[in-house]
């Protein structure tokens, strides 16, 4: 998968190749998401393209109120490219980033590529102040040419499957629900995090909002559970115990232990 930085458009090597695109936060890449990007995907003869973020907006607009991440940018990156995505667009969301329109967001893009369809949620938005709704991002799109696509969304006996739940699930330590929502177990990311070493146990010590400090992943609510841990070659099942300043396993500190695969619901 190409990555390409939001600043760096025009990128005319793909002006030239009829494309699809999808644009999104895509946190946590759930069963929701996986149809937009199956809208994307499906046809070999267009390019697939994935709009989205290296910070979460609500990072700048709202920090306060920030959740944290469901995946650290290394998994999502993972993620958009097992699903087939072929060029992803990252935009470093900033305020001045805010203050552009949804038209000139949308033009620069059909500028930079030869978009012959859009893929968009049902509750798609964008533009300073959310100006514009997915059924004008449509209106716009087909304007320029574009076939638009809108995603109806996936819903189950708890109502629509979003982001939102699925990390309301993963605070609450309901990994169960967690894991249907995402289709795969939620998992914690260690790359790039101070891995700590205090006589047997390995220990990530949380920011103050109970988040990884380096990936800004949430974390569930305190407890022990049942979790694999490792990296590639390497993978053990233990306890992981959640505190509300450190996540602890009963391991010597390893350098290989860059995953936490969540298996269980908190251990009561």
């Amino acid at each position: 998968m190409v990555e390409i930085a939001w600043s760096d458009l025009p990128d005319p090597p793909f002006r030239r190749k009829a494309a699809a695109l999808t644009i999104g936060v895509f946190d946590g890449i759930h069963v929701g998401h996986r149809r937009l990007l199956h809208g994307i995907t499906r046809d070999p003869d267009l390019l697939p393209i994935v709009v989205t973020f290296q910070r979460h907006p609500a990072e700048i607009l709202a920090s306060g109120s920030f959740p944290g991440f469901i995946m650290s940018l290394g998994q999502k990156r993972q993620a958009l490219q097992a699903a087939g995505v072929e060029v992803a667009v990252l935009i470093d969301f900033s305020l001045e980033f805010s203050r552009l329109s949804c038209p000139d967001f949308l033009n620069q893009l059909l500028d930079s590529f030869s978009v012959r369809r859009g893929v968009n949620g049902h509750d798609f938005r964008c533009g300073h102040g959310v100006s514009m709704m997915a059924p004008a991002v449509g209106d716009h799109l087909r304007g320029r040419g574009v076939e638009v696509d809108i995603v109806e969304p996936v819903a189950d006996d708890g109502g629509v499957v979003s982001s939102t739940r699925v990390r309301r699930a993963v605070a609450a330590g309901r990994l169960d629900e967690a894991h249907r929502l995402l289709g795969r177990p939620f998992t914690l990311d260690l790359t790039g995090e101070a891995l700590e070493r205090d006589g047997p146990e390995a220990w990530v010590a949380l920011d103050g909002r109970r988040l990884l400090p380096e990936s800004k992943q949430l974390v569930p609510t305190p407890g022990d559970y049942r979790v694999e841990v490792g990296d590639n070659g390497v993978r053990a099942r233990t306890t992981l115990k959640i505190g509300e300043n450190s996540i602890r396993l009963p391991l010597a500190a390893d350098s290989r232990i860059r995953y936490i695969v969540l298996q269980e619901n908190r251990i009561e």
